[in-house]
């Protein structure tokens, strides 16, 4: 594997007060517990006569809590809900939308994604194959773009994908456990729920939490028994990783 290091984006400053990183294509950055940015790395781009774009020199405040870097531009999310964007812009990626309801925001190559408060996500920058025009509607609860491609959770644990799927990075695999993900170039990942750590009271659908989807499941099954009828589809659930009947 060959390494870009000639920039120094993978000298990091010093310090032990740093809570979260990101890496773009020369350019890193990293958030102080202080709620300050810190940049490095190169900030040059040679497709465009070796214009400095200033993807490394963040704005000044310290009310940041997220932070994104992209192939030539950097985004941070303040406290406030609002959005900050620098460095590269010749596709609008680091010009955020309006609105300070945001919650997340994700960087690409050339165009980034914002989640909001209400579950849905808004799209910018480059749109050649569809990246930056995210699906309707809510429900959504974590975002992830790479070179072209863009991905979202859902609330029920499945993955949404859309933009550039010529190796098929935006068809992601089919279920509902997924936890976590996260998009690199042409490539897509996701992190599949574990077995619970422990069992819940309450949690009928074994997913190791208790909320309104468990009450449903109690409210249509609540004439079941399953001490007399333990083969019922309503009393099997998840126990470890495996279906057991409940008893």
């Amino acid at each position: 594997m060959v390494t870009m290091a000639w920039y120094g984006q993978e000298v990091p400053p010093d310090g032990n007060d740093f809570v979260a990183i990101a890496a773009g294509g020369i350019h890193s950055l990293a958030l102080k517990t202080n709620g300050a940015i810190v940049g490095w790395g190169g900030d040059v781009d040679r497709g465009l006569g070796g214009i400095h774009d200033g993807r490394t020199t963040p704005p000044d405040g310290n009310d940041f809590v997220a932070i994104a870097a992209g192939g030539t531009h950097s985004l941070a999310l303040r406290l406030d809900g609002l959005i900050a964007g620098w460095g590269g812009n010749y596709y609008g990626q680091a010009t955020p939308p309006d609105g300070n309801d945001f919650v997340a925001v994700v960087a690409g190559a050339h165009h980034s994604l914002a989640l909001r408060a209400d579950g849905s996500i808004v799209g910018w920058g480059s749109d050649y194959y569809g990246q930056a025009t995210p699906p309707g509607g809510r429900g959504f609860v974590a975002i992830a773009a790479g070179l072209g491609h863009s991905l979202a959770l859902k609330n029920d644990g499945s993955i949404v994908g859309w933009g550039a799927d010529y190796l098929g990075q935006a068809t992601p695999p089919v279920g509902n456990d997924f936890v976590v993900i996260g998009a690199c170039l042409d490539t897509s990942y996701a992190l599949t729920r574990g077995p619970c750590e422990y069992t819940l009271v309450g949690d009928v659908n074994g997913d190791c939490r208790v909320n309104a989807e468990d009450l449903e499941l109690l409210m249509e099954n609540w004439l079941v028994d399953c001490g007399l009828f333990p083969d019922d589809p309503a009393c099997n659930r998840r126990w470890g990783g495996e279906v057991e009947g409940v008893r």
